[in-house]
């Protein structure tokens, strides 16, 4: 409760982005019982912030601009620098989160074929954050023009857009069996998480361009790219079709105007984007996997660490392979045990179904091998000192037969011996 309280009154006061910023500076360490690391608690408080503030804001001061303009009326300079500014600013917020993402060395430890495009030499890390920024900002400017556009003709017409684009979305993930979120909690509360994250994750992916969206376990590479050039369409569509006298001429060709720089730019900073990454991760902007797809590859063909971050997903997403992620816990528990690796912890543990942990038998207790297990049985030193041993039978001396037994070693004659040469080490 203490902690509940704390967390509560660090938003009240409006001090949850330090905090969150704070916890990563000093590289605080993810706490007992919590799904997020303060990393990815940073990042998803960013995205509520895009979602809930940014963008509205950006559509809001579009909105006015376009209805002074449209009115006849002259468009301050305040009034410009302010939405200039909150573009930016959603651009700047929007990048951090993807870079902050892939340069984070954990996440290049978990899954390295996802992570990783960022440039290694500054420079050129410099180079490609400022062109994600710029990115984005062009992105949030086009999709919202195209909304108060569309509402500046009819407010249904706005209303309809975003209703059918995000139908389209859910629908699509519905149908690829894709909609449950990755975040493990069941029920109606796990269905309300699920839309909720999806929805969210959608508008901000939209609106904003967040890089790190294209990941198979939010809205994925190829949905993500064909986003990005969606709203450019949708406006030169719209100012096509557009009957003359729906908007005067001066609104008109502002639109034309802004849409063509807009344009421009959006296509100019993403073929530099291509250019400055990393060549082998080019693929993930069109990779057509589900995120449960991808889980399911990451177990196969990943480490046992990366194997052990699926198990901390949803269940479902490793229902298909249930039988193989069971017998991988079974038969590498009591090895984990001993080798103790990082990744071994009370969060991994408790992470796995009760009926995949292996049972000890107990003093007096029956049971098949397959229900019940025990740790394998360490060599002895006089296997180790000599290998072949595990294959000589060793008898006492009164019962040798006369005749030399092959692969027997009198029992007697090897305590002189031992005594003799004193010890193998």
């Amino acid at each position: 409760l203490s902690k509940i309280l704390k967390e509560v009154g660090i938003v009240l006061v409006g001090m949850k982005s330090p905090w969150d910023a704070y916890k990563v500076a000093i590289g605080a360490e993810r706490e007992k019982d919590a799904e997020f690391g303060p990393m990815m608690e940073m990042n998803i408080s960013k995205g509520i912030e895009l979602f809930a503030e940014s963008i509205p804001g950006i559509m809001i001061q579009l909105s006015s601009i376009l209805k002074l303009v449209n009115s006849g009326n002259t468009v301050s300079f305040v009034a410009v620098t302010s939405l200039a500014m909150s573009t930016f600013a959603t651009g700047f917020v929007s990048a951090t989160i993807s870079y902050d993402m892939d340069t984070d060395p954990s996440s290049r430890a978990y899954l390295p074929s996802f992570y990783g495009y960022v440039p290694d030499s500054k420079r050129s890390r410099s180079t490609l954050f400022l062109t994600m920024s710029i990115l984005a900002s062009t992105q949030a400017v086009l999709k919202s023009l195209l909304v108060v556009t569309l509402g500046s003709i009819a407010t249904f017409y706005a209303w309809s857009y975003l209703l059918a684009d995000m139908t389209l979305f859910l629908s699509i993930k519905a149908l690829r069996r894709d909609f449950t979120y990755w975040v493990p909690v069941y029920g109606i509360l796990g269905f309300v998480l699920s839309f909720t994250a999806r929805f969210i994750g959608k508008l901000v992916s939209d609106f904003a361009a967040t890089i790190h969206l294209r990941h198979p376990l939010e809205v994925g590479g190829l949905y993500f790219s064909i986003n990005a050039v969606s709203p450019l369409v949708g406006m030169v569509l719209l100012l096509t079709l557009m009957e003359e006298g729906t908007l005067n001429v001066t609104t008109t060709k502002l639109l034309k105007d802004v849409t063509t720089i807009l344009g421009c730019t959006l296509l100019l900073t993403a073929t530099l984007f291509f250019l400055l990454i990393k060549r082998e991760y080019r693929h993930t902007f069109y990779d057509r996997r589900t995120g449960v797809q991808s889980q399911i590859d990451n177990f196969i063909r990943g480490e046992e660490g990366q194997k052990a971050e699926g198990i901390y997903n949803h269940k479902s997403y490793m229902e298909p392979i249930k039988d193989k992620v069971e017998k991988w816990i079974t038969s590498g528990w009591y090895r984990w045990e001993q080798e103790k690796p990082e990744w071994f912890n009370d969060r991994f543990k408790d992470s796995v179904p009760d009926h995949m942990k292996p049972r000890r038998r107990k003093r007096g207790d029956r049971g098949t091998k397959t229900e019940q297990q025990e740790p394998p049985r360490r060599r002895s030193i006089f296997e180790i000192a000599i290998p072949a041993a595990k294959n000589i039978k060793i008898t006492p001396a009164e019962k040798r037969s006369g005749k030399k037994d092959e692969g027997k070693i009198d029992i007697e004659e090897f305590k002189r011996e031992l005594s003799r040469r004193g010890t193998f080490f």
